[in-house]
This record gives C-alpha cells, structure tokens and sequence, in this order.
C-alpha cells in the first residue's frame, strides 16, 4: 500500500496533469476556431458583391457613429460636471478669502 502522503501528492499531479490538458486542449481549440473564422471572413468578403459590400460598410459606418454619439455625450457630461467642480471651487475659495478679510478688519 501507498503512504497517505504519497497518495495526496499523486492526487495533486493527477488533478493538475488533467488540468494542464483540459486548458492545453480549450486554448488550441480557441486558436483553431478563430483561424476558421477569420478564413471564411476573408471568403466572404471576396465572394461579396459590390452592393453587398456597400451595405456592410454603411451598416459598419452607421454603428461608428452611435458609438461617436455615446462618446460625445459622456464627454459633454464630463465637462459640465467639470465645470460645476469648478464653480464650487472657486465659491469655495471666495467665501474662505471674504472670511480672511472679515477677520483682518
């Protein structure tokens, strides 16, 4: 018979040897997966028709532009709340200078 010590070490290889293969396994299959897609992209973009290929690119063209829309309007928020920092800093530091020279009279 094993030593218990001997039988944990050899669960810990096991578990990690079927591990290592199962990740082994799943990151090639990934790889193989996305060379697959890439090439039937590049068939279908040469079988495609001009007109097919107009369309795709406005439908492209078009999500750009939702996508430079959102951006705009986070950037738009972004300054007012900058702005709005910026009038309360300087409310701030007027109410602290009107204190000072209140205290110096």
């Amino acid at each position: 018979m094993s030593t218990p010590q001997f039988a944990t070490f050899r669960r810990f290889v096991l578990t990690g040897s079927i591990a290592a293969v199962t990740a082994t396994g799943a990151w090639y299959g990934a790889g193989l997966k996305m060379k697959q897609d890439i090439k039937q992209e590049k068939e279908k973009a040469i079988t495609a028709t001009p007109l097919q290929q107009i369309t795709e690119l406005e439908t492209y063209r078009a999500n750009l532009m939702q996508k430079k829309i959102m951006l705009d309007k986070k950037i738009d928020e972004l300054e007012v709340k900058k702005r709005k920092q910026e009038r309360k800093r300087v409310k701030e530091l007027a109410r602290l200078e009107k204190e000072k020279a209140e205290k110096e009279k």
